[in-house]
């Protein structure tokens, strides 16, 4: 991975087209095949010294597998964003659980995802509104949604 960011990537499959062709693939199998996929990192999770993802294009989802000992910058990967565009190349494959998977032999970070979720950027003493729980909070609330209406037919 790079600082720069690239202008484009090569793509050679999509999370569906895998999925029709790898899909009955048995748990802990190794196709020997690689792909080339790109989309936004939907999830990740790190265990250790291995660590997986989600990746979503626009044709669906496909998880990634990437173990420190063969994911180049592993640290790196580990501390993407979710949201932030990736391409992924390496050989398809399944985990000991059976789940379709592409091992991260190579990556590049396409473009960091700047949003940032509602509040987070709060400190920890910071009033956070709540949801309305009880009776009287939900005829709060819809009093409150009826009152730009009411002004507006006077």
């Amino acid at each position: 991975m790079s600082t720069d960011l690239p202008y484009a990537a090569e793509v050679t499959d999509t999370a569906a087209e895998l999925t029709a062709r790898f899909g009955e693939l048995g748990p802990g199998t190794e196709t020997g095949q690689t792909a080339a996929i790109a989309g936004r990192l939907m999830l990740r999770r790190v265990q250790g010294k291995l660590a997986f993802g989600t990746i979503a294009d626009h044709t669906g989802r496909i998880q990634l597998f990437a173990p420190s000992q063969s994911t180049p910058e592993f640290e790196a990967f580990c501390a993407l964003s979710l949201g932030d565009w990736i391409s992924v190349s390496g050989e398809i494959m399944t985990t000991k659980r059976g789940e379709l998977s592409v091992r991260v032999d190579s990556w590049t970070l396409l473009g960091a995802d700047d949003w940032r979720f509602p509040g987070s950027d709060l400190g920890p003493d910071a009033a956070v509104p709540r949801c309305p729980r009880g009776p009287r909070d939900h005829r709060l609330a819809r009093a409150t949604s009826h009152s730009p209406r009411s002004t507006r037919s006077r």
